[in-house]
């Protein structure tokens, strides 16, 4: 008898600026900006161009950049399997499989109110949360006989089965209006926003469904103890 078995287990926490292509990134609208525009004005905020002498679209770069970083996504996923193999009699092996793969999300985002240039403008801070997760699940079973019939025919037979299954669903919501006192990224939660005219709640389930699988034959002719070629039928039924 063999046994075995694989765990694994990933989490990542990630967060930070847009770095998308040529067009969607926090740096181009830098490469652009006037150099004599400030970063902060003189109550040691960041700096809005809408009233400029200068240019009322030059904007503030920094500032878009900083206001538009409160974002935070959170994905664990868990891997495991374990099989059991036994051999009763020479060359008849028996094999079962059961694995899960189960994952798991998390998003929040916080835009505060900000006002760079006529058009690059926030008026109302708003909130994102959302949460998703999904399990797979696989079981299979397979049976295998290795034989030689004289000295040109070598056949592996084998039947097995498969059974697979997946679920899932995901939720996700979005307001604006922070209560006084909680506008911020450490208070940005849904249960703290007051809006009510751009309130969004979504819900719904992954595609789920139920699979089963089963096949077998392997057939291979030696000739002169080397592989000449080789035969193999496959029948597979299939049911969802």
């Amino acid at each position: 008898m063999t046994v075995g078995e694989h765990v694994g287990f990933v989490w990542k926490d990630t967060r930070g600026m847009g770095t998308g292509n040529i067009w969607n990134n926090n740096l181009r609208s830098a490469f652009s900006a006037s150099p004599i525009i400030p970063v902060y004005d003189a109550d040691g905020n960041y700096n809005s161009t809408v009233n400029s002498d200068w240019n009322v679209n030059d904007g503030n770069p920094y500032g878009n950049m900083m206001v538009n970083r409160y974002n935070n996504s959170k994905n664990g996923s868990l891997d495991a399997n374990v099989y059991v193999q036994i051999e009763p009699i020479k060359n008849l092996r028996f094999k079962t499989v059961y694995g899960i793969s189960y994952g798991a999300s998390e998003y929040r985002a916080y835009t505060p109110k900000y006002q760079f240039t006529p058009q690059t403008a926030n008026t109302v801070s708003k909130v994102n949360q959302s949460h998703g997760h999904g399990l797979s699940m696989v079981w299979t079973n397979t049976l295998s006989y290795d034989f030689n019939i004289a000295t040109e025919h070598h056949i592996n037979a084998l039947i097995g089965s498969e059974l697979s299954t997946y679920d899932g669903s995901n939720t996700e919501g979005s307001n604006t209006g922070l209560i006084p006192g909680f506008d911020d990224w450490d208070h940005a939660y849904l249960v703290n926003t007051n809006g009510t005219e751009n309130k969004t709640v979504k819900g719904s389930p992954y595609p789920w469904y139920v699979i089963f699988r089963s096949f077998g034959l392997d057939m291979e002719r030696t000739l002169y103890g080397e592989c000449h070629h080789a035969c193999r039928w496959l029948i597979e039924v299939c049911q969802r």
